[in-house]
């Protein structure tokens, strides 16, 4: 099975998720959607192929309850 790697960063009280790729980023965005976390619009990093989003800390979610939503993709490598 063909995995992707996801980068998970707080940033001033948001959290920052970094996907490689833009077919991986929009699945992974609508999966946190249908969880009832609303993500910002994906935005690409320069001079690559990864993409970013960004979760307010509105949602109330805590990075236990993120890893947790992340590690139930199978497809999702968790990076440092």
């Amino acid at each position: 099975m063909f995995t992707f790697a996801v980068r998970l960063k707080q940033y001033q009280n948001d959290w920052y998720i970094t996907v490689d790729g833009h077919r991986n980023a929009v699945h992974l965005r609508q999966k946190l959607q249908r969880k009832g976390l609303e993500g910002s619009r994906l935005q690409q990093l320069d001079g690559t192929s990864n993409y970013t989003f960004r979760i307010p800390q509105t949602s109330l979610a805590t990075r236990v309850q993120l890893q947790k939503i992340l590690r139930q993709h199978q497809q999702v490598r968790l990076l440092p």
